[in-house]
This record gives structure tokens, C-alpha cells and sequence, in this order.
């Protein structure tokens, strides 16, 4: 692309679609890039057996209150069941020598730009550390070991990259457009398989990028993290609005209660959510002296 680009503006101006003006091009098959992405995995957790589908509602998955359903246990099945219903795949085919694979979410081409990790603590049947998620062949390889923090309830993360040069293949300078298009979609579809498992997801944008793809081993000129999506489960018993106003100067509310009080007052597919959401977030940490933002 031209020098000249120095904002998004520009960027949508340089790259917007008109008749004639994209010049066409042949894909060079041999160089595809690959469906997934591979490690020196200090292990490997395969997915159990498949779990008979849901009957959640979607039409409730879409609302913005919590499903109504009983409390899940978080341990590898859960996660995995997760994984499976929000960026399995469904069906593959072969063209022009190559495999293709249906997922559970769109993307520009079928071309699959995005890489799931997934961060586990406290979970029953998988060891607290940080995960790639090989959805291809199923399996969750451990990149690297973390220590549980005694007497933390289960909590799991999944982060969301972009490998740019999946998407640039085909699409060139209009490609950063579909990555995020594909982003958005991947995230949302997540975003729904933990609220279909009864939990309370929150999308996080607002984080340290560059710590983000140290911890993932990411080079930066070719891979970028682009959210984290954090699910938790509700404290039982817990009333969130009567327990906000029980709240005074100085005290310091459960992290979970936070990420329950988020996600009722913001509807995420909205657009612009995501970043409603952290400021939601922010200004409840802020509410009560010493709560810092949950990270």
C-alpha cells in the first residue's frame, strides 16, 4: 500500500471498495498459510467425548440479563464444550489441494485468521496455565505453567489474535478490514457459548499489548492480540443490586459481583460495547476506594 496512511480515516479512504478499482489477482496456493499454529507444548489435553447439543434459547442468549440456569462446574469439559460451540469446526472439505474448514463462526474467504488461547485456573481436570487452542485437532496445548492462587475459585480467559498474513493473502491492503470483521464475529460467538454454559462473560480491549504477546510468544509483525474475553460464575446467594448498596467508602466488592454488574448494564453486541463494557468496569472499580480494574 502507498506511504501516506496515518490514521483510520485514512486507512478506510485508501481501502474502501469501488467498482474497478481493486485489481485482480491470482492466490498463490502453495503458500496458504496454515489452519493452525504450533509450539513446543509442555503438554497436550485432548477434548472428551462429544456432549449432546444445547437447549438454551437463543433469542434469551441475545438479551442482556443472565440465562437462567444452574450453576456449571468449570473444569475440561466445560471449557472445551465451550471452545467446541464457539469456534469448532463443522465440516471440511478439499479445494485446489488444500483443506477448508466450516467453523461455527463466519469469516471473509473461510480463511480463519484468528487463534484462541485460553487462560485456566482452578479448573477440575486441566492444570492451571496459559493454552493454545488447536481447534483443527482438538486439543488444548499447554504453552505455559502458572500457579493456582489458594483458595481462587475456577476462572477461565480466552484470548483472541490475528495472524495478519492468513487474511492479506487474499485480501492485501483491504485485509486488516476483515480481521477485524472476523474478530468481532469469533468474539461474539464466544461471547454467547459462555453465556449458553450459564456463566457471565466480559470483553476486555483495554489491556497491555505488548505483555499480551510476550506471555503468547507472539511476533508482533506478523500476530496481534486483540481482546480477552474473561468468563466467571455468579456468587450464589448474592443479590447484585442489593450488595452494591450495602457497599460503603472503602469497601472492596468480590471481583465476580464486578464482572455480573458489568455485564447487566451493558448489552454487548452493540456496537461500541466493548468499550462501554471497560468503561463500565472502570467506574464501578472507582466507586469503592483501593478496587483496582480486574485485569
Amino acid at each position: 500500500m502507498a506511504g501516506g496512511i496515518s490514521s483510520v480515516a485514512d486507512y478506510h479512504r485508501a481501502t474502501r471498495h469501488s467498482r474497478g478499482r481493486i485489481s485482480p489477482h491470482h492466490l498463490d496456493l502453495s503458500n496458504c498459510p496454515a489452519p493452525f499454529k504450533t509450539y513446543d507444548y509442555l503438554n497436550k489435553v485432548h477434548f472428551p467425548g462429544a456432549k449432546p447439543l444445547l437447549k438454551t434459547d437463543l433469542c434469551a442468549l441475545f438479551g442482556k440479563d443472565p440465562v437462567n440456569l444452574p450453576p456449571q462446574k468449570l473444569d475440561l469439559a466445560l471449557i472445551c464444550q465451550i471452545l467446541t460451540l464457539g469456534c469448532g469446526v463443522r465440516d471440511a472439505h478439499m479445494g485446489g489441494g488444500i483443506h477448508w474448514f466450516f467453523r461455527t463462526f463466519p469469516s471473509a474467504g473461510g480463511l480463519h485468521p484468528c487463534h484462541v488461547y485460553t487462560r485456566v485456573e482452578g479448573c477440575k481436570g486441566i492444570e492451571t496455565g496459559l493454552y493454545y487452542c488447536n481447534m483443527i485437532q482438538e486439543f488444548l496445548g499447554l504453552i505455559q505453567k502458572l500457579s493456582a492462587i489458594p483458595g481462587q475459585s475456577g476462572t477461565i480467559s480466552f484470548i483472541v489474535t490475528v495472524q495478519i498474513f492468513k487474511t492479506t493473502w487474499k485480501y492485501r491492503e483491504r485485509g486488516f478490514r476483515y480481521l477485524l470483521l472476523d474478530t468481532g464475529h469469533l468474539i461474539e460467538s464466544l461471547f454467547l457459548a459462555l453465556k449458553a454454559m450459564g456463566l457471565f462473560p466480559m470483553v476486555q480491549y483495554d489491556f497491555d499489548d505488548k505483555a499480551t504477546s510476550r506471555i503468547l510468544e507472539l511476533d508482533s509483525d506478523l500476530e496481534i492480540p486483540l481482546a480477552w474475553i474473561h468468563g466467571n460464575q455468579m456468587p450464589q446467594g448474592i443479590d447484585p443490586e442489593q450488595t452494591l448498596k450495602k457497599q460503603g467508602p472503602g469497601a472492596r466488592p468480590d471481583p465476580q459481583l464486578l464482572f455480573f454488574l458489568t455485564r447487566l448494564e451493558i448489552v454487548s453486541h452493540v456496537e461500541g460495547a466493548g468499550i462501554a463494557q471497560q468503561f463500565c468496569l472502570k467506574f464501578f472499580c472507582r466507586a469503592f476506594e483501593g478496587v483496582e480494574p480486574i485485569t
